[in-house]
């Protein structure tokens, strides 16, 4: 065995803990947003779903069946990533459009990658960037 294979393994493994613990972080962020309306939570959940779902899932290589262990209302569930993109980025997506034109273009930005998610990320807390950024 070689350090390269360690690499990777536990490069993966913390891969996984960095989705998992993205959406369940996301699924409580949307939780809030639909019980107090702010805005603000669908910012800091469309980036999280960008920067530690999405982008892990590319740079990764995990195709829709590939399943992950995701703790949801304190039960470990295993998730395909097709149903773990349906519970944070398409829910991100359906209730930024329910709520404005706008808020829909800049969260899809967010997603996108693209000039809103630098907007974004530079107003989140610190706490929130430590935790999710590679």
């Amino acid at each position: 065995m070689t350090m390269g294979f360690f690499s990777k393994l536990f490069g993966g493994a913390r891969s996984l803990t960095r989705m998992a613990d993205a959406t369940s972080t996301v699924v409580t962020l949307l939780n809030d947003y639909e019980q107090e309306r702010n805005d603000d939570y669908l910012l800091a959940a469309a980036w999280v779903c960008r920067v530690a779902i999405l982008q892990v899932a590319r740079d990764e290589g995990y195709d829709d069946d590939f399943e992950v262990g995701v703790k949801l209302d304190g039960h470990i569930r295993r998730l395909p990533l097709s149903e773990l993109r349906r519970l944070t980025v398409h829910r991100v997506e359906t209730l930024s459009a329910r709520r404005s034109p706008q808020l829909r273009a800049t969260v899809a930005g967010v997603l996108g990658g693209g000039k809103a998610l630098e907007r974004v990320q530079s107003a989140l807390p610190d706490v929130l960037k430590q935790k999710f950024l590679p």
